[in-house]
């Protein structure tokens, strides 16, 4: 059923699209490599954001698709690495809108050989700790409010999302300064 509306909606659309795998916000919907291979055959569907989290499903899809046709990306920037060593394009995530510098300098530390290996998992370890705060806070609230706090912009989710609480302030900042310190220094 799903695959017959994905490919409906990519024959019809003049852009090529990106299918975005996040069983979490479609009520469990998780596509299987199977379904995504096949997805991938069509000409106008020209990757997948795996907001799944499940590295071994990307795994068993690289190996069978052409890279320059079909991009595979991990929806989590905690999952950068282990996507690359795997062989996908990369990520795709709500971290990068703040830190930014630090999600780059992982994707070349990962993808150029003879990188320093403890600086990587430094900022790993970074990237990690944050995407577990965002997943904890959400995008719309603690990473649009992390950008507020720390840069001056980003503000509230629009209604019905809550102003984030004084206790959730707390949690979003304490969270976030090791990286936003680290990124500070790139």
């Amino acid at each position: 059923m799903y695959l017959i509306s994905f490919k409906k909606v990519a024959d019809a659309s003049p852009i090529p699209l990106l299918i975005y795998n996040f069983p979490g916000v479609s009520q469990g919907i998780d596509l299987s490599s199977d379904q995504l291979l096949e997805m991938a055959n069509h000409p106008n569907i020209v990757g997948v954001k795996l907001t799944c989290g499940n590295i071994g499903k990307m795994s068993r899809l690289v190996p069978d698709v052409d890279s320059k046709d079909f991009a595979i990306f991990a929806g989590l920037v905690d999952a950068l690495v282990p996507s690359i060593n795997a062989g996908a394009s990369g990520a795709i995530a709500g971290l990068c809108n703040l830190v930014p510098k630090t999600v780059v300098k992982a994707y070349h530390l990962a993808t150029t050989p003879g990188s320093d290996p403890r600086e990587l998992a430094k900022i790993q370890k970074l990237m990690a700790d944050a995407d577990a705060l965002v997943t904890k806070t959400g995008v719309i609230t603690g990473t649009k409010y992390a950008l507020e706090y720390f840069y001056g912009y980003g503000g509230c989710g629009r209604r019905p999302i809550k102003p984030p609480s004084p206790e959730f302030k707390k949690l979003t900042e304490d969270g976030f300064k090791p990286i936003v310190d680290y990124e500070d220094t790139i």
